[in-house]
């Protein structure tokens, strides 16, 4: 499967294999074993969507038509990961990971927010919920 796109100002086409992806530009061309896949800037508003191909030495971030991110989920049937609207950290993160061997679960730990379902925003509380006021009238059909 192959996506073009840009990298910087460069335009890269990226051949996506099972386990890797191989970024071609006009006189450079890198081979990522990747790890997984994440996407950010996703948004039926946008035009465009970022790839960032990630491996355990290398990643890259590629931009991409939004039509694109349907194909390559398609395809792909390796881990994939959406961080949302806000572009990561990746050079910083991908450069922790290296020093820390991050596997697969380092990276999901980082990438998938936790949710605790007993933490909630609210204050109301079901069990909480007071009996109605005597006064009040029932509405009855007689």
């Amino acid at each position: 499967m192959e996506i073009s796109g840009h990298v910087g100002s460069k335009t890269f086409s990226a051949v996506l294999q099972d386990d890797s992806v191989t970024l071609k530009g006009k006189n450079d061309s890198i081979k990522i074993d990747l790890l997984f896949i994440g996407f950010q800037r996703v948004s039926k508003r946008l035009k465009t969507a970022d790839v960032i191909w990630v491996g355990k030495d290398a990643y890259c971030e590629q931009t991409i038509e939004h039509a694109d991110v349907e194909k390559i989920m398609d395809f792909w049937t390796g881990s994939v990961y959406d961080i949302g609207l806000d572009p990561g950290s990746w050079k910083k993160w991908h450069q922790i990971s290296k020093k820390e061997s991050w596997n697969l679960e380092h990276w999901e730990a980082l990438l998938v927010p936790d949710i605790d379902p007993d933490d909630s925003d609210s204050d109301w509380n079901p069990g909480d919920a007071s009996e109605s006021d005597d006064d009040d009238e029932d509405y009855s059909s007689d």
